[in-house]
């Protein structure tokens, strides 16, 4: 991935997100050369869309999108995301919404 990550152009919200974002494109491309034939692993948990354009510039939000989209539209490759509701045991209310859920991103290995 060729983001630019100069300091002048990035202001994260949430600092530590950019790893698993980099990390997501990573293993889904591991997964592609590596992985066995019908075969399915996790390579992102949270809201993909939503961390990028929330953690990125939009050049840079454009450019993961952009390496991203080679694998979506990659015929080997079969998406899925997965809802996890999340249960709020404290009967207060925060002053920041916390999130009702996420999702895990699944990628598997089509069997042709």
């Amino acid at each position: 991935m060729k983001v630019n990550m100069n300091k002048a152009n990035i202001k994260f919200k949430d600092d530590h997100l950019k790893r698993y974002v980099f990390n997501a494109i990573e293993k889904i491309k591991n997964f592609l050369k590596e992985g066995e034939k019908g075969k399915s692993i996790t390579y992102y948990e949270g809201n993909f869309r939503e961390d990028v354009l929330n953690n990125f510039n939009t050049s840079q939000s454009e450019e993961i999108f952009k390496d991203m989209s080679k694998y979506l539209n990659d015929w080997r490759l079969l998406f899925f995301q997965k809802k996890i509701n999340l249960v709020n045991t404290d009967s207060d209310v925060s002053e920041r919404e916390e999130p009702k859920h996420f999702f895990e991103y699944i990628v598997s290995k089509r069997v042709y």
